[in-house]
């Protein structure tokens, strides 16, 4: 089977409170999106309502704590070089897993 692969883009939004206007007018830009023929990600924290909501419209959804990566780095990612912020990035987000 021959399939074409979508593009995929990730959404990160952290939540301060409930499911208020920005939070909605992100799902709706998911829907339109994959209405696209890409293949959007939500991430957000893993308490968040937004995954649930998500996960309820059928998107993919990953569950990203960034205060745990800036712990766990000790605050380097703020500290360091441009490259290094980058390379911590691209480690954390590889070792998220995507769930659809």
């Amino acid at each position: 089977m021959d399939r074409k692969k979508k593009t995929r883009i990730l959404l990160y939004m952290p939540l301060p409170g409930g499911m208020t206007g920005a939070p909605r007018r992100v799902l709706a830009l998911c829907e339109v999106l994959r209405e696209q023929g890409l293949e959007p990600i939500l991430a957000a924290p893993p308490e968040s309502q937004m995954l649930a909501e998500a996960r309820s419209k059928g998107l993919a959804i990953a569950k990203l704590d960034c205060f745990k990566i800036l712990k766990t780095r000790r605050r380097g990612l703020l500290g360091s070089g441009f490259f290094f912020r980058i390379k911590v990035i691209f480690f954390c987000c590889c070792k998220t897993p995507v769930l659809h």
